[in-house]
Parts: structure tokens; sequence; C-alpha cells
């Protein structure tokens, strides 16, 4: 049975790491749509080209989130079920325990003030608001004033951006909530199911 673990560990760990890896690969990609976007919309002079940024940012951010979520389902299934039960495995245990002291004690713990993945989640703010921003300084440069469908799409963009943060905020706290250290979270939920299979066991 160890050596089946064992083989358990590996996939999952291969599949934290191909979800680690796509997360990267999404960023950039979006990064890019989003410097595409502004260049177009600097050459153009049109102020609704800045607009298109709405149709790529907050599905990106949607997607990467639910990864992560994932990441961190699996990694508290790897502590509750497998790395008490094969000898010399540790990693998301003591991971989760590094994250404890280092709240505990004001210690950093990412090589990035207030953790990459702060530092993620106010990018996607913004370049949502700098395109917002743009939007409007290029509307107000036409002249004649551009007609009030255009003011109106820019008024729905400050719309989508405020319902966007409010619910990518509760996203991101949630998550957050259940990856946090300690036997909290995911950790937690997965300790629940393994107690209710012990009496099938014995």
């Amino acid at each position: 049975m160890d050596e089946a673990q064992r083989a358990e560990y590996q996939t999952l760990r291969s599949e934290i790491l191909q979800h680690d890896r796509v997360i990267s690969q999404i960023y950039a990609l979006m990064v890019a749509a989003e410097g595409a976007i502004v260049g177009w919309g600097l050459s153009s002079n049109n102020g609704l080209v800045f607009l298109i940024g709405f149709l790529v940012v907050p599905p990106v951010f949607y997607y990467i989130w639910d990864k992560r979520f994932t990441i961190w389902k699996i990694a508290g299934y790897i502590r509750a079920f497998l790395e008490d039960e094969i000898s010399n495995l540790g990693w998301e245990s003591r991971r989760a325990v590094l994250r404890e002291i280092g709240t505990k004690t004001h210690t950093a713990t990412h090589a990035v003030p207030f953790g990459v993945v702060g530092v993620e989640f106010a990018s996607f703010h913004i370049f949502l608001l700098g395109n917002l921003f743009a939007c409007g300084y290029f509307l107000l440069q036409q002249v004649p004033g551009p007609p009030w469908p255009n003011w109106l799409l820019f008024a729905a963009g400050w719309l989508v951006w405020v319902l966007f943060a409010i619910h990518s905020w509760v996203v991101k706290k949630n998550v957050l909530a259940r990856e946090s250290g300690g036997a909290t979270g995911q950790y937690n939920l997965w300790l629940q199911v393994k107690e209710r299979e012990e009496p099938r066991k014995t």
C-alpha cells in the first residue's frame, strides 16, 4: 500500500505543479493582451478600445483563482491522507507550519511585499482602472464630444469594475481563508472526510 500511496502522492504533486505553471502562463498571456489593447487604444485615439480589457481581465482572474483553489484542495488532501502515512513526506504540512509561524512572528515568508498573491490580485484592478481612465481621457479629447452611447459604455465599464472589485475581494477572502495555515480550511475538511472513513475500515 505504501507504493500505491507514493504513486498517488507523486501524481498529485505533479498536478499541483502543472496548475501552477498554467497560472503563470495564463497571467503572462493576460499581460500581453492588455499591452496589445493599450497599444491599439493609444494608436487609434479611440477610448472605447480600452474597454476591451474588461473582456480579458475578469475571466482570467476567475480562472486563475479556480486553479489556486484546486491547488490548495489537493495540498489539503496530501496533508490529510498521505503525509501522515508515508515516512519522510512533509512538504505541505511543513509549509503550513511555516506560514503559521510567519504570521505569528510577523516574519516575511514571501519574496514580494504582501505576497505574490496580493500583488497579482492588485494588478487585475490596476489594469482595469488604467483602462477606464484612458477611456475617459480619450473620450474627453474628442471634438465635438462623443455621442451619448459612448459615455453609456464608459459608465457601464465603471459599474462592471465596481461589481468585479467587490466580488473578486469576496473570492480572494474566501479562498485564502480555506488556504490558511494550521488544521483549517481544506485540510480540516479532508480530516472530516478521513474521520468518516475510519469506522468503515475497522
